[in-house]
């Protein structure tokens, strides 16, 4: 006998190769005969996504209603074109950590849990990259992550098997400020006065130390006051005013310099 028009349904990943097949029309059989609704069973050639394109038809003939033996019969298997597609899945929320300014926009995500895998199955840890949306402390205020599907320690769980619905999050977070120091081998110094009735004190700035590698900062500014107006060595609060580098990606702004106290 032959089979024809027989269909094989394309199927959602499941982590198994059953197939469901739609049986076609019967034909060849002696005239006046009629067998019964033929039996089917249907089984992919692999249970994975990527591989999965043909489902084998077993056949198996059944009596008819008026006494037709289907042992008086034979029916071929079928190949049948279908395939699997992906399994949803999603991913919790995950969690990105503020960071130092360092001049760069990478940014440290923690990984939320999947849900939705086909029972008994475990993927590996998520990949993930992080962006911020800026390198600058004024402007940084989100991270962009975007997470990878990895397969599992058993080599039958496939992260092809499955589809992310949600591979992008956008988390909420800051970058703080470099804190820099004003060097010891080049700090600042004081400038001598003659007495004239105020607490205003002229500092020579130091070098600055602990710039992001490559960085350059404007000539930092320094407001300087005796502890009072008398003649005799005095101490002098120093109060440092960050400036801009020429770079114009080079800002002040992503660095904070403490004041000091001086003697003069």
């Amino acid at each position: 006998l032959t089979m024809t028009g027989s269909t094989a349904a394309t199927k959602v990943y499941d982590g198994n190769t059953a197939a469901v097949v739609t049986v076609g029309t019967l034909s060849g059989e002696v005239t006046g005969e009629v067998l019964g609704s033929t039996a089917v069973v249907g089984t992919f050639n692999s249970k994975d996504v990527l591989a999965a394109n043909t489902v084998t038809a077993i056949y198996t003939l059944v009596n008819g209603a008026n006494g037709e033996l289907a042992s008086n019969y034979s029916l071929a298997n079928d190949s049948l074109a279908s395939r699997i597609t992906a399994k949803d899945v999603t991913i919790s929320a995950g969690s990105a950590a503020g960071k130092v300014y360092d001049g760069t926009t990478a940014a440290s995500v923690t990984v939320g849990s999947l849900t939705g895998l086909v029972g008994g199955e475990v993927l590996g840890t998520t990949a993930v990259t992080g962006t911020f949306n800026s390198k600058d402390v004024l402007s940084a205020n989100t991270v962009t992550a975007v997470y990878t599907l990895v397969d599992g320690a058993n080599p039958l769980h496939r992260a092809s098997n499955y589809n992310l619905l949600n591979p992008t999050e956008a988390i909420a977070t800051t970058i703080t400020a470099k804190a820099l120091t004003i060097s010891v081998w080049t700090p600042s110094t004081v400038v001598s006065k003659v007495y004239n009735g105020n607490r205003t004190a002229t500092v020579n700035v130091g070098a600055l130390a602990g710039l992001v590698s490559g960085e350059t900062l404007g000539p930092t500014t320094a407001v300087g006051t005796f502890l009072d107006k008398n003649i005799g060595t005095k101490n002098v609060a120093a109060v440092y005013t960050l400036t801009d580098g020429v770079n114009p990606a080079h800002l002040a702004s992503n660095y904070t310099l403490a004041g000091e106290t001086l003697t003069g």
